[in-house]
């Protein structure tokens, strides 16, 4: 997915989400983004289930400095 998935949900969408969950849907969505550390295994960086966010934990690091 893009880096745009990292940004706020605009008010219409989370309405429509609202209005899924209301109705006994559940919507998940996998986030991503290529500006973080890929993770190790199989973990995603985020998810959005509803309008809940799980996000993964990270540990401070700058990946332009790190060397091989």
């Amino acid at each position: 997915m893009s880096d745009s998935n990292a940004r706020t949900v605009p008010t219409a969408k989370r309405q429509k989400m609202a209005a899924g969950a209301a109705a006994g849907k559940v919507i998940r969505k996998i986030i991503s983004t290529a500006r973080a550390p890929s993770a190790i295994g199989p973990y995603n960086q985020a998810v959005q289930v509803n309008e809940t966010l799980y996000i993964s934990g990270q540990i401070g690091l700058n990946p332009e400095v790190i060397t091989q």
